[in-house]
């Protein structure tokens, strides 16, 4: 079963219970429990499919048979009908008998869709249903390896993703034709199907330091200005035991600004290696944590390199990134933020990849983008439509003002410090540069987000609540409408239990 979002207590629940159900950021597994499997009466019967073929080809039905040609791929003979039996189909998920059968029609193409030797035009990302156990996850995977190239077309399947075990996220992406995506989507363990999309920065500039971050200045003082431009006061343990896992470019190891506090690093990328081949991920995780330039200056820093050195990747890549830090922030039960300075197209598999992150109290704080439109109509910023939890984030300038470039509307949670942001110079020692964007907006929450857990270590849907109730209100002069006004606010002084449980219960 999947966990439910935190419960809210009961106004007239005792306070000592109450702070308790606070403190629970979930970061171990759930208690063993025995696991439902999937509900056979809930099961649809075996379907007749119609799906393409090839790129651009036809389409065939089970229910009308045809044909009896044949063709033949690696010494296997095959024909235009395929009937296939997933083990799981049934609901019997106990080993390969008794699955209820789907059958393919090919449509008289049997001969030309089999006898391919490799298929690499076209990427797909599954996910499965929250029932299915990891049992039934490597059971399924063994059966679609078994047909790839046999009864259908050859294709690979390279990255799998899994959030701990019965109840969780769990999916596989790879390089498969359209005729199998299709067939997938009709398996009963299957949730979802979608086509695997590129994704890009979330967009910067970058001009000539001046003088010290204004967006630190911003970040604690109230007010249409603030009174300190180049001052910043905060708790000095600010983030110290919590990890920010960086998903993006990469994470330079040379600036001393940040220097020793990278924890570990991992490629998802189509890069070699985990160097930061563009400066945006140095220059989020500066903002992140910096000595001189960051918000938790106390904080560890994991490098999840999801983007290549364009600037580029794919949403399967990020997907493998979010399920490795949440599976790594499972096992070292450290509060734990991820921080994605990314946007592209709707992908609802991400959006739940996202969603499984926070129901397992893994904090995610996302970039609202910088294609000045509606932030609901991209990823990662529309999963807050079903995952309250998640914090999206807009820009702001320096003198008050909505970015003219930040995404906007509702689903946009709260704004922070986006236009000439100064921080880390990627693969220098002690250099600065300046660059604007949500992305650079982003990681001040982040670290605002760390700097919070290192004193109350909260579950994410009262860290949200918590900054919509503190953020600095009529500060700002907006130019989109439906959008909010909350500006991140950061509490210089040390913050106590009480105080956050008298803005969020």
């Amino acid at each position: 079963m999947a966990r439910l979002p935190f419960p809210r207590r009961a106004l007239l629940a005792t306070i000592c219970c109450a702070l308790l159900a606070l403190t629970c950021a979930v970061h171990a597994e759930p208690e063993p429990r025995a696991d439902p499997g999937p509900n056979p009466a809930a099961m649809p019967d075996p379907v007749a499919l119609a799906v393409p073929l090839i790129p651009g080809g036809g389409t065939g039905s089970s229910s009308q048979p045809q044909g009896g040609q044949q063709g033949s791929t690696q010494g296997v003979t095959v024909t235009d009908q395929v009937t296939l039996t997933d083990p799981l189909s049934s609901g019997d998920v106990t080993g390969p008998t008794g699955g209820a059968a789907v059958s393919i029609n090919l449509g008289g193409l049997g001969s030309v869709v089999t006898n391919l030797t490799s298929y690499a035009g076209e990427r797909f990302i599954v996910q499965l249903h929250d029932w299915a156990t990891s049992d039934d996850f490597q059971s399924h995977l063994s059966w679609i390896g078994s047909q790839l190239g046999i009864s259908l077309p050859h294709g690979t399947v390279d990255k799998f993703f899994a959030h701990g075990s019965a109840g969780s996220f769990k999916g596989y992406c790879g390089s498969l034709h359209p005729l199998v995506a299709g067939m997938l989507a009709s398996v009963p363990i299957i949730k979802s199907v979608e086509r695997d999309q590129e994704v890009h920065l979330s967009g910067y500039a970058t001009a000539t330091e001046t003088n010290a971050p204004w967006g630190l200045a911003r970040i604690w003082q109230r007010g249409v200005t603030v009174a300190s431009g180049n001052t910043y006061k905060y708790w000095s343990q600010g983030g110290a035991g919590v990890d920010v896992y960086i998903l993006d470019t990469g994470i330079s190891p040379q600036p001393m600004d940040y220097t020793g506090r990278i924890a570990t690093t991992i490629n998802f990328s189509s890069d070699a290696g985990t160097y930061d081949g563009t400066g945006h991920g140095s220059h989020v995780s500066g903002t992140v944590a910096g000595t001189l330039y960051g918000v938790a200056k106390s904080a560890s820093l994991v490098n999840v390199k999801v983007l290549n050195s364009q600037g580029t990747g794919a949403w399967s890549g990020i997907i493998a990134g979010i399920s490795w830090a949440v599976n790594r922030a499972l096992i070292t039960k450290r509060p734990s933020v991820i921080s994605m300075s990314i946007s592209g197209p709707v992908s609802a598999i991400l959006n739940n990849a996202i969603q499984s992150a926070i129901n397992k109290g893994v904090h995610v704080v996302v970039a609202a983008g910088n294609a000045a439109i509606d932030a609901c109509n991209t990823s990662p910023a529309s999963a807050v439509l079903t995952t309250p939890g998640l914090n999206v984030v807009g820009a702001m300038n320096q003198q008050g003002q909505f970015s003219s470039f930040s995404n906007y509307g509702r689903c946009v949670t709260i704004l922070g410090p986006g236009e000439f942001i100064t921080s880390v110079k990627a693969n220098t020692s002690t250099s600065s540069t300046m660059m604007s964007g949500t992305s650079m907006a982003t990681p001040h929450v982040t670290g605002a987000i760390a700097a919070m857990l290192s004193q109350v270590n909260m579950a994410p849907w009262a860290m949200s609540k918590y900054l919509k109730a503190t953020a600095t209100t009529n500060a700002l002069t907006l130019y989109r409408t439906n959008t909010t006004s909350n500006i991140l606010w950061l509490n210089p002084l040390q913050v106590t239990l009480s105080q956050v449980a008298a803005l969020v219960l």
